[in-house]
């Protein structure tokens, strides 16, 4: 009886866990808070131009990178905490058409128009409309208005077509470009039909099973089925993968700031970068601000480089390893981009360099 009832008892306890795990399952699979395919949040257009490929859509309300993402008419990611309102007659026939601005409410003149150009952190990745480095800069400079025109995974040859169509039309005082260490890359990626964003050469892999290699997990049973067919296991996967990556970041971070690693940026993509930094400021304002952020390298080597291109194109720079180094706090679960508390510390420093 007492084998039993031991046979019994585990068996309720497998069901029971059974019952839990497949719980879990259909509540990730129906809310969709892990994804089993390729997936783009949906908040791009396509472009016509190839060099840009493709846009934020305007007039947009949607959930993307555990935030609300919301922009105005023009695709222009907004915080709606301007406190101005433009005189400039093409901004406001512009910028306000089919916003969520209501470009009647503030009564303040704006002393300036300016424009934020960037990728992803630019953006504002994972965080909240009002806390975007835009928004932040924004609410320290009430007297102008702050364009947030980042759109993530853009480099500089998408920026500069970017600003030629969207915004040297605005003629802007000001323009804030956002340096960050992925814009040497000269891959554009593109919406495909499903409307998920490819890399430039994409092709359609076949299935492969790469299931957790690291810690108890690598003990599971049927590992390589859960990986292609549990959304549960698929979320443990991408934990385990961000934490380790942190953690490799935090490893590089030490490393980098004892020893000058050894440096991947090239003559010639520093050539490259140099030609279209050309491009840009020949359409740009005379007052532009270079921002080079922060990554878990030094760039020892290639920093002063960097900013002997940019001030030989008009620019003013800001070196912001200068005041975090590289050890910028990111998001707790994300490796690479800031914090809100970051996003304030550096908003501080460039409203600073633009105040008079």
């Amino acid at each position: 009886m007492k084998i039993r009832a031991l046979i019994i008892n585990i068996g309720l306890l497998i069901f029971t866990l059974l019952l839990f795990l497949g719980g879990i399952e259909l509540m990730l699979r129906v809310t969709g808070l892990v994804k089993m395919k390729d997936y783009t949040p949906p908040i791009y257009d396509r472009n016509k131009n190839p060099e840009i490929s493709y846009t934020l859509k305007p007039n947009m309300r949607e959930r993307a990178f555990r935030n609300l993402v919301t922009t105005d008419g023009n695709g222009f990611r907004t915080a709606g905490n301007a406190k101005c309102k433009m005189q400039n007659a093409k901004f406001s026939q512009f910028a306000f058409r089919n916003s969520h601005f209501d470009p009647e409410e503030p009564s303040i003149p704006c002393q300036n128009l300016v424009v934020t150009l960037g990728d992803s952190i630019t953006f504002g990745y994972g965080v909240a409309d009002d806390e975007t480095l835009p928004a932040q800069i924004q609410t320290l400079m009430p007297d102008s208005y702050v364009i947030n025109a980042g759109t993530p995974g853009y480099h500089i040859t998408q920026e500069v077509a970017f600003y030629k169509e969207k915004l040297e039309p605005l003629e802007p005082d000001a323009l804030i470009l956002i340096f960050y260490w992925n814009d040497f890359e000269t891959s554009t990626s593109w919406l495909d039909e499903d409307n998920v964003l490819r890399t430039e050469g994409w092709q359609p892999p076949e299935k492969q099973c790469k299931p957790i290699k690291g810690g108890i997990l690598k003990l599971i049973p049927g590992k390589c089925w859960l990986d292609l067919h549990s959304a549960f296991y698929s979320g443990m996967k991408e934990f385990v993968n961000t934490r380790t990556a942190i953690k490799e970041r935090d490893v590089k971070r030490e490393v980098s700031e004892k020893s000058a690693s050894e440096e991947k940026v090239t003559d010639d993509e520093l050539k490259r970068y140099e030609n279209k930094l050309a491009e840009l400021a020949a359409m740009a304002p005379e007052n532009r601000l270079f921002v080079i952020w922060p990554d878990s390298e030094m760039h020892e080597e290639v920093r002063p480089k960097l900013k002997y291109i940019a001030e030989g194109r008009g620019f003013e720079v800001l070196d912001l390893y200068d005041h975090f180094g590289n050890k910028m706090e990111t998001l707790s679960w994300d490796y690479m981009h800031p914090s809100p508390k970051s996003l304030t510390q550096a908003a501080e420093v460039i409203a600073g360099m633009l105040s008079p």
